[in-house]
């Protein structure tokens, strides 16, 4: 195990190659941010305000589905929908706002050869209010910052709206915790806005293969 972590930090100051692992709340603010300004995906979860049919019972159970998301403009942390406006997350939200929004790096879908699995990989989900978007020129705003990301839903075929999730509560899981932070990280710490320069700067690379084990109290 010595040789090889001296091997590896050998290589790294020869060739100059990065490999970081999070290793606390702090830097895993940085990595959340990173992966919410680069994904076109996230898993949305609301609380059902209503029945979809007479024999079903589901008022106040969870409902989640995958939805075109994008990092709100500047960049906040903050992410953009587009839900239709008679669909079950925009009227569940006219209920209550209470919403998330769960994104996976794409290595959980796709691990790597040299990964130990999916859930070895990065994701993290973000809680708060899910706000519809008002007022011609916000709206606007909104509209570019997300057809930005997803030039096809300048098209779509049906009424729909603008929402904001307002990011209250952020849930970091960067894989197996000897290598990496699990764990809560404070809102002010992901919202600071002294590192939205460092949001998009560099490329995400969240997994470390090499990286010496560790433990981590979740």
């Amino acid at each position: 195990m010595l040789f090889r972590q001296t091997c590896l930090c050998f290589l790294i100051a020869l060739f100059g190659i990065t490999v970081t692992a999070e290793r606390n709340a702090k830097e895993s603010a940085l990595l959340a941010r990173k992966l919410v300004a680069s994904a076109k995906l996230g898993d949305i979860g609301t609380i059902m305000a209503h029945n979809p049919t007479d024999d079903t019972d589901i008022v106040g159970l969870p409902f989640s589905t995958p939805e075109y998301i994008a990092d709100d403009c500047p960049s906040s942390g903050d992410i953009l929908v587009y839900l239709v406006t008679w669909g079950t997350h925009a009227r569940n939200a006219r209920v209550n706002p209470a919403a998330s929004i769960t994104i996976a790096h794409p290595d959980f879908i796709n691990p790597p050869k040299d990964s130990r699995g999916s859930l070895d990989e990065a994701r993290v989900a973000i809680v708060g209010n899910l706000e519809r978007i008002s007022g011609e020129e916000v709206v606007e705003e909104a509209r570019k910052c997300f057809v930005a990301a997803h030039p096809d839903a300048a098209t779509f075929p049906h009424s729909s709206a603008y929402y904001r999730l307002k990011a209250t509560g952020i849930r970091w899981i960067g894989g197996f915790g000897d290598r990496h932070f699990n764990g809560w990280v404070p809102a002010e710490w992901y919202h600071d806005a002294s590192i939205a320069d460092e949001v998009t700067a560099t490329p995400l690379n969240l997994q470390p293969r090499a990286h010496p084990r560790r433990r981590t109290t979740i």
